[in-house]
């Protein structure tokens, strides 16, 4: 399933280059420790690229940069990276890595969620970009099966979509399709056993859209 995920972000991009700056050896991970999260991530390649710079956000879609590390430039082996964030804050958030390369260009991990100490029946993994002109992914891990409702609502909280879905133990994909919504700010929201969890995301014209760029070998 998480290689259907990063095939769809790849896809998706749209960008003028067929090649990413880097190839990823190992997908970026979060693990929890008791002094923060430690993000982790490594690289088969690089080509001319600068730095990678670790972005965080609350609700998925307003990210902040909370630290930096340089990358090897141009590489054929493979390289480590890690990054301990301790400015937690909340038990939730979403992070991103922006890969920025020597000219200054920028492209984007797709974002993870990652929750400390998760007691839930289900939680967010990873989705796609919040911004998006027509595709959405959202990735969710649930520890047992069930039926998930899940619906796309408008600021006023008002339904625009709404579907089901059946949940088996493991991941599973939800996959909703914004080509028929107008541009602005909606909610998706999933409900499976009384337990509620909402992401946001905004529909934008495509040339506001951010340059995902992940390839994993």
């Amino acid at each position: 399933m998480k290689k259907t995920l990063i095939t769809l972000v790849v896809l998706w991009m749209l960008s003028t280059s067929l090649f990413a700056d880097c190839i990823f050896y190992k997908p970026v991970e979060i693990k929890e420790v008791q002094i923060g999260n430690i993000i982790s991530w490594s690289t088969l390649t690089e080509s001319g690229l600068r730095t990678f710079i670790i972005e965080k956000s609350i609700d998925g879609v307003s990210f902040n940069a909370i630290g930096e590390t340089s990358a090897a430039g141009t590489s054929d082996e493979v390289q480590i990276y890690q990054f301990l964030d301790m400015k937690m804050g909340v038990d939730e958030a979403y992070y991103r890595l922006r890969m920025v390369s020597l000219d200054e260009y920028s492209s984007y991990t797709h974002t993870i969620f990652f929750q400390r100490t998760n007691s839930n029946d289900y939680a967010f993994k990873s989705m796609s970009s919040p911004f998006t002109d027509v595709h959405f992914t959202l990735l969710i891990e649930s520890n047992l099966k069930g039926n998930m409702k899940y619906a796309v609502l408008n600021q006023k909280r008002e339904v625009q979509l709404e579907k089901e879905l059946i949940i088996v133990p493991g991941e599973n994909m939800i996959s909703v399709n914004f080509t028929d919504f107008k541009f602005g700010t909606y909610i998706l929201q999933t409900v499976m056993n009384e337990e509620v969890e909402e992401v946001v995301v905004r529909k934008v014209h495509p040339e506001s859209l951010p340059n995902v760029q992940y390839v994993i070998k």
